[in-house]
């Protein structure tokens, strides 16, 4: 088993070791393996980048890191599916809500959110906040919609077939 210290040497070894298991198991056409050791490989990586001393790797370790929170690597669908997706349509109604005048309606400050989070036009021209939810929604759909996982999941259902 490999020791890691923690150190920026010993995470550059256990993602080359990730990597190598990765290889192996993607030549067997055993996905389910080859999604573990990815993920381990993509962690090694960013802690590795993280201890660095060098700033542009520290920067490139907080993007691999949205890599993990917002699709988990490109492994999961469900993350911007289930978790992203619902919170922002919240979180926007909810400002919608808030800035809305006088007499405001939750339910169709929500209906309204849930429309510009799925680029549904409406009757009334876009508002600012419609303007940046939509913006927002764009790369959490297009993440959800290309997530590795849905590939995985397709490619063994032709296999399969």
């Amino acid at each position: 088993m490999l020791r890691i210290n923690k150190d920026k040497q010993d995470y550059e070894k256990a993602g080359k070791i990730y990597l190598q298991l990765r290889k192996k198991y993607e030549s067997k056409s055993q996905s389910a393996y080859e999604s573990s050791f990815y993920i381990g490989e993509m962690e090694s990586r960013r802690k590795m980048l993280w201890k660095s001393s060098e700033i542009t790797d520290k920067f490139i370790s907080l993007v691999y890191l949205m890599a993990k929170v917002t699709t988990y690597y490109g492994e999961s669908a469900s993350l911007p599916l289930f978790l992203w997706s619902p919170l922002i349509i919240i979180i926007f109604g909810v400002i919608r809500y808030l800035s809305s005048g006088s007499n405001p309606n939750f339910l169709e400050e929500m209906i309204d959110s849930l429309a510009a989070f799925f680029q549904f036009p409406r009757d009334s021209p876009p508002s600012d906040i419609d303007v940046i939810e939509r913006v927002v929604s764009l790369p959490i759909l297009g993440l959800a919609l290309r997530s590795i996982a849905i590939k995985k999941r397709f490619e063994i259902f032709i296999k399969d077939a």
